[in-house]
């Protein structure tokens, strides 16, 4: 007997947030990050979501994406509404060889057991197979923000920052500077 498999409501909400990041439609999706963060997606889930989305949609529209969650986030604080900063991420281990670990995870995405000889597309591209496998050791090697794995991931953005550092002095506490910390727990 197979089982169904549902998304709950804080799933749900990364689908919109996705495709309007996608489409670049702003005024769709400023409502949606509210909706996500009423769902119960946390900050760093959010901002998370955003960040993938230059893979697929490209820097302009994450960045766009992220500016978009920036304001909402600043708009839903001086409401008064004080949203869960969520899980941070780990830094990635200075030891890690990510090429390997990206060509394993390639590997597992493709449902293979072992690491394949590389293709032609690898062989006159050598530099769109690094970028692949360096996304996907950062995004699918799991982002401690999303993944209840954990993973890693190291970057920083001021935007988001700021207002991360806005809502620590309402609640009496400090936020580091950057993103790129060790996850609690």
């Amino acid at each position: 007997m197979a089982l169904a498999m549902t998304l709950d409501v804080r799933q749900q909400a990364i689908i919109p947030i996705a495709a309007f990041t996608a489409s670049g439609d702003l005024d769709k999706l400023k409502p949606v990050l509210a909706e996500g963060l009423e769902a119960g997606l946390s900050i760093n889930e959010t901002k998370e979501i955003l960040v993938q989305m230059y893979a697929y949609a490209g820097f302009p529209r994450s960045l766009n994406g992220l500016s978009a969650l920036t304001a909402i986030l600043e708009e839903r604080l001086a409401k008064g509404i004080v949203d869960p900063l969520g899980k941070e991420a780990s830094p990635v281990p200075a030891d890690l060889n990510r090429d390997e670990y990206g060509a394993k995870i390639r590997a597992k995405l493709s449902g293979l057991d072992e690491i394949p000889p590389p293709a032609a597309w690898q062989k006159f591209s050598p530099i769109a197979d690094t970028f692949l496998k360096e996304h996907l050791h950062d995004r699918h090697g799991g982002p401690a923000s999303l993944s209840p794995g954990g993973g890693h991931e190291c970057r920083s953005d001021r935007a988001a920052d700021a207002v991360l550092y806005r809502r620590a002095e309402n609640q009496g506490r400090r936020v580091p500077s950057r993103s790129c910390i060790q996850a609690a727990g």
